[in-house]
């Protein structure tokens, strides 16, 4: 590419083409999800699952010990 910076300056969703070949090409950022908060919580619980409860406190007083 000529000049990276145009491909960096593509905000979420743009698209530009480039015509300095033959074959154009078409450079896209994609459009990144909006997360709600039960996607969020969705997401790790799926990441905890297994894992057995821990105690917060319990654990704090170990790193402080």
């Amino acid at each position: 590419m000529k000049r990276p910076a145009l491909a960096s300056q593509l905000q979420p969703g743009e698209s530009v083409q480039l015509e300095d070949s033959p074959t154009p090409l078409v450079l896209t950022r994609q459009r990144l999800p909006r997360l709600s908060a039960q996607d969020i919580e969705r997401d790790l619980a799926a990441l905890a699952q297994g894992i057995a409860p821990m105690d917060a406190d319990t654990l704090l007083e170990d790193l402080r010990s």
